[in-house]
């Protein structure tokens, strides 16, 4: 039997598919179109799984999902990068196509469950994740469960840093998710470059991915690496936050920005240090995902394999 786990996002769809080890045997990744409706979308993934497995083949079905799901984890109730899919039944769409249960989730939780189960903090009790993606996702992990109250997934990149900052896509100001993550980068990147307009050409255009906002950085171009400091001290206020309200014992940050962070990950931890609760810096374990972007098809395929 195999287990399957998607990670539904804006940009992209993910689809791992796992044997009864939980072991990953197969990895497919297609760009979302937007202009399809959730009902179409949801078909043409399931068609795409049907390609390699039966639907008598399929153990267990596991799906994270952007924004905020309901209590009873059926569908998203509000996602900013998602047109049309508020308020589908999302579960009821799949279920009705899997014969085995379908489950549910954020998806940044379910990247926390990834790396809690098969990556880095496979040896811990209690865990931090944050991942840096498009926007900025986290969940705290203790014992193997998402922590959360009243069925609600934290929105960590919703965290207010600055109450006087920035807009965000969210309708508020000076959320985590203004200075870090894709967006919050390339925002960053575009104060900068209209500041600059009166003075030299900038090495970097709007919109510069992060990426090539890393190599420009590791290349020594000032600029550049200014906006990954600004970045990551903006995630360490966020991170500090929370540490000095729940102490886990380890903190992993993943998300494809987690792969490009020259100069930023020492901000991050320098800023930690200094706003949150003293605590011994060799108590502080501050690390890289392992699982990298695919987390959360582990954490998605490893629900299911868990819960059958």
């Amino acid at each position: 039997m195999y287990y399957v786990g998607l990670d539904i996002g804006g940009t992209e769809a993910k689809m791992g598919i796992l044997g009864s080890s939980g072991k990953l045997l197969h990895i497919e990744r297609y760009p979302m179109d937007l202009g399809l409706s959730p009902g179409q979308t949801l078909d043409e993934i399931l068609s795409r799984i049907e390609g390699h497995l039966t639907s008598k083949d399929i153990a267990g079905l596991g799906v994270g999902l952007p924004g905020i799901l309901d209590e009873a984890k059926t569908c998203i109730k509000q996602v900013p990068n998602l047109p049309g899919w508020e308020g589908y039944p999302i579960q009821e769409h799949l279920q009705s196509r899997v014969t085995q249960k379908v489950f549910l989730e954020n998806d940044a939780s379910m990247a926390a469950l990834g790396e809690h189960w098969a990556g880095a903090g496979k040896s811990t009790d209690s865990m931090l994740m944050i991942t840096l993606g498009s926007g900025v996702g986290g969940a705290l992990v203790y014992r193997g469960q998402i922590l959360e109250l009243n069925g609600f997934s934290s929105e960590i990149g919703h965290m207010v840093i600055d109450y006087d900052g920035p807009l965000c896509r969210c309708g508020r100001r000076g959320c985590l998710e203004t200075y870090a993550g894709r967006y919050g980068l390339q925002r960053l990147l575009a104060e900068r470059i209209k500041q600059n307009k009166s003075g030299p050409t900038c090495q970097l255009k709007a919109g510069a991915t992060p990426r090539e906002i890393s190599q420009k950085a590791a290349r020594g171009y000032e600029p550049a690496r200014q906006i990954l400091r600004d970045s990551g001290h903006a995630l360490g206020i966020g991170i500090s936050n929370i540490l000095n309200l729940i102490r886990p014992e380890t903190i992993v940050i993943g998300g494809g920005i987690a792969q490009a962070w020259e100069g930023m990950l020492e901000k991050t931890e320098q800023t930690i240090q200094e706003h949150a609760f003293k605590m011994e810096k060799k108590n502080l374990i501050l690390q890289k995902a392992y699982l990298g972007e695919m987390a959360g098809i582990y954490g998605a395929g490893l629900m299911a394999l868990n819960n059958q």
